[in-house]
């Protein structure tokens, strides 16, 4: 839990209105202004999810194997 400090970070000049923690520390929610609810998520998914490159257990993300390969019609 300790760890999740800098993520909880993005909460930052937000109303929180509600906070739940699962039992096995696997899920929090978090009820903020639906104003706030997006640039929230995509900030904690930024947050928690960044992965430096190269990561030998997981390989490559989506976005590196196909970033550029998208046809164009």
């Amino acid at each position: 839990l300790h760890e999740l400090g800098p993520a909880l970070e993005v909460l930052d000049n937000r109303q929180v209105h509600l906070v739940t923690q699962s039992a096995s520390d696997l899920n929090f929610t978090f009820v903020v202004d639906s104003e706030h609810g997006e640039q929230v998520v995509r900030k904690l998914h930024a947050r928690l999810f960044e992965r430096p490159a190269a990561d030998p257990l997981f390989g490559p993300s989506w976005h590196e194997m196909f970033e550029g390969s998208e046809s164009t019609g």
